[in-house]
């Protein structure tokens, strides 16, 4: 019945091909996809057939695992990167009060040394203050550059505020 439609002289016969497999014959068929997508077989030789489908039905793709795993490998990554920012977010939070108040109490003595500094008149007493900023502007790093992820130890300790007052109304009386 359709061969007398096949030999008919407009008539253009049109194949289409495809290629499929089922579980492990699916890689083979893969292979093949590949191999048309590429032009060529693996050793180098022409690939000679025009595919135009694929199908694959209950099958793996060979190298999926490894490109499973490193994305595995990525998201970890990412979570541990996540888990490090939020430790850091959490100290940060605890701690920016105490450093910001011990940040401040020191640039407020290194104003107090460098104004008594650029007053004073002797080598011994200029000596002494250069001495105290110089502790003063360690201190300060201290507090600018602690690490991030562990928690804070506080330079003063309760007696200190005292000591500040004292300084302070000592600087005033000069």
């Amino acid at each position: 019945m359709h061969a007398p439609l096949l030999k008919a002289p407009n008539f253009t016969v049109v194949v289409k091909l495809g290629i499929g497999g089922f579980s492990m014959g699916v890689a083979t068929a893969l292979y093949s996809a590949t191999c048309f997508a590429q032009g060529k077989y693996g050793n180098g030789i022409d690939y000679p057939i025009n595919l135009r489908a694929i199908v694959g039905l209950s099958g793996w793709l060979p190298g999926s695992r490894e490109a499973q795993e490193k994305k595995l490998e990525g998201i970890k990554k990412q979570q541990e990167i996540h888990n490090r920012l939020a430790v850091e977010h959490k100290i940060f939070l605890r701690d920016r009060k105490i450093k910001f108040f011990e940040r401040r109490k020191i640039e407020r003595r290194i104003g107090h040394l460098e104004k008594m500094q650029r007053a004073s008149s002797g080598q011994s007493k200029e000596a002494e203050i250069a001495e105290q900023l110089s502790k003063l502007k360690e201190d300060l790093e201290y507090v600018r550059f602690f690490p991030k992820t562990e928690k804070y130890v506080s330079l003063f300790m309760g007696g200190d505020d005292t000591q500040a007052d004292q300084s302070q109304h000592y600087c005033c009386c000069c």
